[in-house]
């Protein structure tokens, strides 16, 4: 016992003596006089990781409108409204506008729409009230001189069916017909960029085309030729924003069933984002969140076949036209609300994340009074 007691206090001597020469090894070579220092080892320790802060959201949503009217009196009293609160409001404004003129039509050779008015009104007539809406948005920002507005000219995919048959009243129901309007609608916002660049608007004002595609509305290969008519004719150029719906799309905790209507998810993913013209601004109205699920599962479907995430400007929601209507009973996101939601949705996935979403913008019916914001 003694010896082994003899023993640990030799190892203790030793290492002692170990850590005294490293501390004069560590101290500078000449110490002039007391008071004497010891040097110890620094042990430093990695400071943790902050938590990133998220993204604020667009500090107010934009203003959307179904143009129940296209008069150019209408169309340049809308585009002042939107004038008028970027004047008012501090700082920079950047927002996405969508004009909805309705169903896509065709008729004595021409094509257009059948507006909310119950009748027809051909592209020119289209594409003048957008020239409208963005010359009242240019007069009546007066000297706010750095707000932005992009203004998409929208329609739809719409046609009603009757056992699988297109009723006598629709009229957007053969690939020909979609492809044609499809080329039309490009060369319109081909036109109004145009008139909108002659005027000097362009350092403030852009024009894009848009389409409300709803898989419950139309059949996928109808849909798909109007997306490629645009593309064939926007020269690489004209941009267009899908301001639809995922209809039945599968999410996380349902991902067993395809879309609506027989179309495929790789249908779905095309029409949001794999052709080259279009930018998807989803509808996210349902206040359980199941749109956003919806539209961030299609993103996270194409990284897990071959293609690329989607990436959203924009979420839309409808909450003013649903305070205009009486309420629209669990479909009345507010806009905010919708946003978030799509942004927690993609940002599920780091293959499908992104660190902002830079619009949100929301519906109403301009034959109505604004509500009050919420």
């Amino acid at each position: 016992m003694k010896k082994k007691n003899l023993i640990l206090t030799i190892f203790a001597i030793t290492g002692l003596a170990a850590f005294l020469w490293s501390s004069v090894l560590a101290a500078p070579a000449f110490q002039a006089g007391p008071p004497y220092f010891s040097y110890l080892p620094i042990v430093s320790k990695p400071e943790p990781t902050p938590t990133p802060i998220p993204p604020a959201p667009p500090t107010v949503f934009s203003t959307t409108r179904y143009m129940t009217s296209i008069t150019n009196v209408d169309s340049y009293n809308f585009g002042c409204l939107a004038g008028q609160r970027d004047l008012a409001l501090p700082g920079k404004q950047d927002s996405l506008i969508i004009l909805a003129y309705g169903q896509p039509w065709g008729q004595n050779g021409e094509y257009g729409v059948w507006y909310y008015r119950g009748t027809f009104a051909n592209t020119t007539q289209i594409g003048n009230s957008a020239k409208q809406y963005a010359k009242g948005y240019w007069d009546c920002s007066g000297n706010d001189n750095t707000s932005t507005v992009e203004i998409a000219i929208g329609t739809s995919n719409y046609a009603s069916y009757y056992n699988g048959v297109c009723t006598s009243g629709s009229w957007f129901c053969t690939t020909d017909r979609a492809y044609n309007h499809g080329k039309e609608w490009a060369l319109m916002v081909k036109d109004v960029y145009n008139w909108v660049i002659s005027q000097g608007y362009a350092s403030q004002i852009s024009v894009a085309g848009g389409n409300d595609i709803e898989f419950l509305w139309n059949k996928a290969n109808i849909t798909k030729s109007w997306v490629e008519g645009f593309d064939d004719y926007d020269q690489g150029v004209y941009k267009f924003y899908n301001f639809g719906s995922c209809d039945a799309c599968p999410y996380v905790g349902s991902t067993w069933h395809p879309p609506a209507n027989n179309w495929s998810m790789e249908d779905a993913y095309y029409v949001a984002w794999g052709a080259a013209p279009v930018h998807p601004v989803p509808e996210i109205y349902s206040i359980t969140g199941k749109n956003a699920k919806e539209w961030a599962y299609l993103s996270y479907w194409g990284t897990q076949n071959n293609r690329v995430a989607i990436q959203f400007p924009a979420t839309l929601t409808q909450w003013q036209a649903c305070q205009q209507v009486g309420g629209c009973t669990g479909s009345d996101n507010k806009p905010l609300t919708g946003w978030q939601q799509l942004f927690t949705e993609i940002n599920r996935w780091p293959q499908t994340a992104q660190q902002n979403i830079r619009w949100m913008t929301d519906i109403l019916w301009s034959n109505y009074g604004v509500p009050a914001p919420p």
